[in-house]
């Protein structure tokens, strides 16, 4: 099907041209960061889903800040111009005035709002985003990538009338609510799910308490190891290397695990074989595990604590179920300060306690909550695919609004 022709008054200008006024951030390290008294800093991670999240933010010394250029206008754009490839380009835009600055890797743009309204800017930047342009033309580095402003501004844009940006604007808005609707939704529906396997946990390992040896980890495992500190490489340089955010819903996809340099020495001290356990000990999934099965060439990150079971009377898979129940989730909440959950340690994980039973039994349970857990999968497989399909929607949306007119690469 061939492209419409624009619309009377619709016109098509470089980026450039919408732009009244931009402005780069700066660099500050970490071991500079102030914890109070200081000016905000937003960072890349600060710019999520097309928005602002400022649940985390740093500070810098006020006497590196010029207050007078650093800070956002309601409707300012921030643009990541440096990143890892799948999330250069990303931008949000500012619902409020904020007396915040913004590292390097970020653009402010003001707009001239006689040209375009910021909203329907932002949804633009949006539409590019979720078509690829960014992750295509970018530059790339070892580990990052970075598309500077000069080549934003050169890039077209598609200009209606500002009324009818305002209808488009209005009709995203609606249809975003829609599926921010849907989405809490699902959010419910897997809080459900979750539930019934939890419940059956808490169940199993509350019965074992009158008939079962309580042992502290560390009485039955090697000690707990911190993993390989080492930058990633999407290059096959050496073996992979598994990170937090590579263990997702209870599974790793080895195909997108990226891999890192590691000496024969360090690989033989990292090197993750079937039935290792590892733990994240940072970060929003601080304290989940994951039990390592048929591994590909690989070492752990970081970030993950590694647990190697050396008592043959204790199964990896029974000490699995066990670390997803609330008996182990209730130990590690007693270590939270405000409800706020503690970095994991090598210490806590050794001195946490286990119901130990006969061999024997530790198969029945195996058996019988591999029953539980494929009826928990089917339910959480299906919510999964109901989640996947509402969160491409909104690129569904955008890709109507700005796919049906032919727009040159160049103008």
């Amino acid at each position: 099907m061939g492209k419409e022709k624009l619309p009377e008054g619709w016109k098509i200008l470089p980026i450039g041209k919408c732009v009244a006024d931009d402005l780069s951030g700066f660099a500050c390290s970490q071991n500079k960061l102030v914890e109070e008294g200081g000016y905000v800093q937003l960072r890349p991670f600060n710019i999520e889903n097309g928005k602002l999240n400022l649940d985390t933010l740093y500070q810098v010394p006020l006497d590196i800040v010029d207050e007078n250029k650093y800070y956002l206008e309601k409707g300012d754009i921030l643009f990541n111009n440096t990143n890892s490839t799948e999330l250069v380009g990303k931008s949000a835009i500012a619902n409020e005035r904020y007396s915040f600055a913004f590292s390097n890797h970020i653009n402010r743009i003001r707009l001239d709002t006689d040209v375009v309204l910021p909203q329907f800017f932002h949804s633009y930047l949006s539409y590019m985003w979720a078509k690829g342009h960014f992750a295509k033309h970018c530059k790339k580095w070892i580990g990052q990538s970075g598309y500077t402003l000069t080549s934003l501004k050169n890039q077209p844009i598609l200009i209606p009338p500002i009324d009818v940006q305002q209808e488009i604007i209005t009709k995203l808005e609606k249809q975003i609510a829609e599926i921010e609707n849907i989405k809490k939704e699902i959010t419910i529906q897997e809080l459900k799910i979750n539930q019934i396997f939890e419940g059956y946990l808490s169940s199993v390992f509350k019965d074992l308490k009158d008939f079962s040896l309580e042992k502290k980890i560390k009485d039955f495992c090697e000690n707990p190891q911190y993993g390989y500190t080492v930058p990633a490489s999407k290059e096959k340089i050496g073996p992979k290397l598994l990170r937090i955010t590579d263990i997702q819903n209870n599974h790793v996809n080895w195909d997108t695990v990226p891999y890192c340099n590691c000496p024969s020495e360090k690989y033989s001290q990292y090197e993750l074989k079937n039935n290792d356990i590892v733990f994240a000990r940072t970060g929003a999934t601080t304290g989940k595990s994951f039990l390592i099965k048929n591994p590909e060439n690989s070492v752990f990150a970081s970030y993950l604590i590694r647990l190697k079971i050396k008592d043959e009377n204790v199964l990896p898979e029974y000490l699995y179920l066990f670390f997803k129940s609330p008996s182990y989730w209730n130990q590690i909440l007693k270590h939270s300060r405000g409800g706020t959950m503690p970095n994991f340690n090598a210490t806590m994980l050794g001195n946490l306690k286990v119901p130990i039973i006969d061999i024997s039994m530790q198969h029945k349970i195996i058996n019988h909550s591999n029953g539980v857990y494929e009826l928990y999968k089917q339910l959480a497989d299906i919510n999964s695919l109901q989640s996947i399909a509402v969160n491409q929607l909104p690129e569904s949306i955008l890709n109507e609004v700005f796919s049906k007119y032919e727009i040159p690469e160049k103008v």
